[in-house]
């Protein structure tokens, strides 16, 4: 869901999911200080559409370490 509590549009969220697996994957392999630049770019997008569509990087870890943990 988006901030405002209306369901993404079908591209947001594939592409939300996307930074989000690639942030996971980054965090997994190099640790937490991998700058947002650089998974924005792993990702195929840019950093104010990744910002603006992606939880803050607390958020974002603690989702990778559970999933990561949890699969």
């Amino acid at each position: 869901m988006s901030t405002e509590g209306r369901p993404l549009r079908a591209d947001a969220r594939r592409n939300r999911e996307r930074v989000l697996r690639t942030a996971r994957e980054a965090f997994a392999a190099e640790g937490i200080a991998v700058p947002l630049d650089e998974i924005a770019r792993r990702a195929g997008s840019d950093r104010a559409r990744s910002t603006a569509i992606s939880p803050p990087r607390r958020r974002c870890s603690r989702r990778s370490s559970a999933s990561t943990w949890s699969s």
